[in-house]
């Protein structure tokens, strides 16, 4: 189903396609098994081909559509290493903290 939604990207569908397949795709980011599953190397590779496609092999509707795609999974795996890092920033503050109380 990832990969037809995926293909909804392309300049074979029209713009209203595009658009759909490009909301979905976005609403869905917040399932991590969804997640997982779209940043997978093919399909990764596919939306990256799609987005970067040369504009006679492409429309503008399907290349914004899927640059789109693109800059929301940038974003959310941005915000997802945040959260480690600042998880991580906490753990080494508190023990810190505790080490220097015991001295």
């Amino acid at each position: 189903m990832v990969e037809k939604l995926i293909l909804h990207l392309g300049p074979e569908k029209g713009e209203e396609n595009n658009l759909n397949a490009c909301t979905i795709l976005q609403d869905m980011f917040e399932h991590k098994e969804f997640f997982n599953i779209l940043v997978k190397k093919e399909n990764l590779a596919c939306i990256s081909d799609l987005a970067t496609a040369k504009m006679g092999e492409s429309t503008k509707s399907s290349k914004t559509c899927a640059l789109t795609v693109l800059n929301q999974i940038l974003a959310h795996h941005i915000e997802k290493c945040k959260k480690k890092d600042g998880s991580k920033d906490e753990k080494d503050t508190n023990n810190d903290d505790d080490d220097m109380i015991v001295q």
